[in-house]
């Protein structure tokens, strides 16, 4: 998100990195989740701090499915009525087409679940960027 900001703003390009991966549109998929989201699932995981100290758990915090870069892209575009300039580069070596986590884990001992959509990451952001931030 920080480089579809800094893209659009500065109306530089976004250098997305490969558009030929085994993926609906050729970028790659990955769990994109809010940072309100993100600050949630810590406070609650600080409000279940007697289980969590009794016990070690690693949880992923995530939506729990994927969303491609270009169709992050697009969403941003969408609902902020912006152009995001972009260009594609060839693929960086060791980037895998498609990672999202499992929120199964986080869901059933901590009772977290993102609240927020791509879409609403997308516009708070840019609101957040151009000093109108309000979440609705």
């Amino acid at each position: 998100m920080p480089h579809v900001l800094k893209a659009t703003a500065s109306k530089t390009p976004l250098t997305i990195f490969g558009n030929k991966y085994d993926t609906p549109d050729g970028t790659c998929i990955r769990d994109y989740i809010h940072v309100v989201d993100v600050a949630e699932a810590h406070v609650l995981a600080l409000k279940n701090m007697k289980l969590l100290l009794t016990n070690y758990y690693v949880f992923n915090v995530g939506l729990g499915n994927g969303t491609s870069v270009l169709e992050l892209v697009r969403s941003f575009e969408s609902v902020n009525n912006v152009i995001v300039p972009r260009v594609f580069a060839n693929k960086r070596p060791g980037d895998l087409p498609i990672v999202f986590c499992s929120t199964k884990k986080i869901e059933s001992i901590i009772n977290f679940k993102p609240k927020y959509s791509i879409k609403d990451a997308c516009k708070h952001a840019w609101n957040f960027h151009c000093k109108k931030y309000l979440i609705d």
